[in-house]
């Protein structure tokens, strides 16, 4: 099956992980095609998005983790078991629970990572013009970033919002606890031209790879944090 869905491969050095990007409008009607693969749970939520674009987008995502998890482990997508616990990270369950995996999809493009020894996060978003930027940075920021924020000239602060964004994302989704942990307890900064950065506290351990593609003329950032 997952002969039919091209992938855009990330080169990206992760021992024992694998990671995946994947163009879901231009995939669409075979993913789509797919949907039964989706547990009843995956379908209810689908059903909540108000927009059909936004509905799409879900459940395709969802479909290509299944396919993409299932070539890898040299399963059937339909014998894939996942769990999608409310505001935690997603977790396989059954013969496959030992395996770590992440989700995230924005604009059209989800991201799927799979990792074997240490809890992994994903999170990906498509740069846009943005008012807000400065409003979540105050609201999800730690002391630290936020200082470093406003400390930028406005023409730096644009792609230093979506670099920080992706990486914090990543880093609550790989403590396991997304949004409902504090994210101002974590802190990845501003960075510029490094893609590792290391998460604070280090006690988390959490390392964070960085980077941007270009997807149908439109620039993504993503993060991968490995805790």
């Amino acid at each position: 099956m997952s002969d039919d869905l091209p992938l855009l491969a990330l080169n990206y050095p992760i021992p024992n992980g694998k990671v995946w990007i994947v163009d879901l409008r231009k995939y669409s009607r075979f993913l789509w095609s797919q949907k039964t693969l989706l547990s009843a749970t995956e379908h209810e939520r689908s059903d909540r998005f108000c927009f059909a674009i936004h509905r799409e987008d879900y459940v395709n995502s969802h479909v290509a983790l299944r396919i993409l998890v299932a070539e890898h482990l040299h399963d059937k997508p339909e014998c894939i078991s996942l769990r999608f616990p409310y505001m935690h990270r997603p977790y396989l369950a059954g013969k496959n629970a030992h395996f770590n995996i992440s989700l995230s999809r924005s604009c059209g493009v989800a991201i799927v990572a799979l990792h074997t020894g240490r809890q992994i996060g994903v999170d990906i978003e498509r740069e846009r013009s943005f008012e807000e930027r400065e409003a979540l940075v105050l609201e999800y920021g730690a002391e630290a970033e936020k200082a470093l924020f406003f400390r930028l000239k406005e023409h730096e602060r644009e792609n230093a919002f979506w670099r920080w964004w992706v990486a914090k994302e990543a880093c609550l989704k790989a403590i396991g606890l997304g949004f409902s942990y504090s994210s101002q307890d974590v802190s990845v900064g501003f960075i510029g031209g490094d893609k590792t950065v290391r998460a604070y506290p280090r006690s988390l351990g959490i390392d964070v790879d960085i980077s941007s593609i270009n997807i149908v003329d439109q620039k993504y950032f993503f993060a991968i944090a490995l805790r």
